[in-house]
């Protein structure tokens, strides 16, 4: 099984987006050399505003000063304790950072003042799944697909949860969906044919592992997968006609 998916969220062109918006600058900012005379900028400044230090705080997280950024967000949600997109910025440095469990806390309030954002139970499950809570990881991926049946990745993760957990048709019936949504997903492909090899349904695995090498004929570890799948249906066979002879 490949590794875990996690939504693709692109800090550089979101944290200089709103940064851009907050100064109301029309010219993009797109060095590190820009961004540092920014924050020269913004802390010289005395008594920081709310947005003065969201914006300082979105910079820190583009320079990789992740405990700067995360003191910054502290600050400004006891301004705003009830702003559920601090504390989302703020999971997401600490996770950058590696404070894993601080993240599930900064989502824990982020949900609590908004309950029907899909991408916060999304990530917050890939947190309790670095974690290897694997029970909270899934409990997460089933709210997140409650308010959105057709998240690919949510799918692909919660597949992985139930490999890992060795509920292997749930697994496979979570790739069937995906596949019904992205029938090029030579992924997929792969991974519903790794859980039908270990289900012991070779030939559905055979065939998987065919579609996953036609979608992408670089996908060098199916066809490792598909020589070993090979090798095991030719030895199946052997010992059928073998058994045949003995009658």
């Amino acid at each position: 099984m490949n590794n875990l998916i996690f939504k693709k969220v692109s800090f550089q062109i979101l944290f200089l987006y709103i940064a851009i918006v907050l100064i109301g600058c029309t010219q993009k900012v797109d060095d590190k050399i820009s961004l540092r005379k920014n924050l020269q900028s913004i802390s010289t400044i005395n008594n920081l505003s709310e947005k003065d230090l969201y914006l300082r705080a979105l910079i820190k997280i583009e320079l990789l000063d992740y405990p700067g950024a995360i003191k910054d967000f502290q600050k400004i949600k006891n301004i705003s304790p009830k702003n559920h997109k601090y504390f989302f910025y703020s999971a997401m440095a600490r996770k950058k950072y590696g404070d894993f469990r601080g993240a599930i806390k900064d989502y824990n309030q982020a949900i609590m003042f908004s309950k029907y954002n899909e991408l916060y139970y999304f990530n917050r499950g890939n947190l309790y799944f670095r974690i290897k809570d694997y029970n909270k990881a899934k409990q997460n991926y089933d709210k997140a697909l409650t308010m959105n049946t057709e998240g690919i990745d949510t799918l692909y993760n919660r597949s992985r949860i139930h490999y890992l957990k060795g509920k292997i048709s749930s697994g496979i019936e979570d790739l069937n969906k995906i596949l019904e949504l992205n029938k090029n997903s030579s992924e997929s492909y792969h991974n519903r044919g790794s859980l039908k090899f270990i289900e012991g349904n070779l030939s559905g695995a055979l065939k998987d592992f065919n579609l996953a090498i036609k979608h992408n004929r670089n996908n060098g570890i199916s066809y490792y997968n598909r020589s070993i799948t090979k090798y095991k249906l030719n030895q199946k066979e052997e010992n059928l006609w073998l058994i045949q002879a003995k009658y």
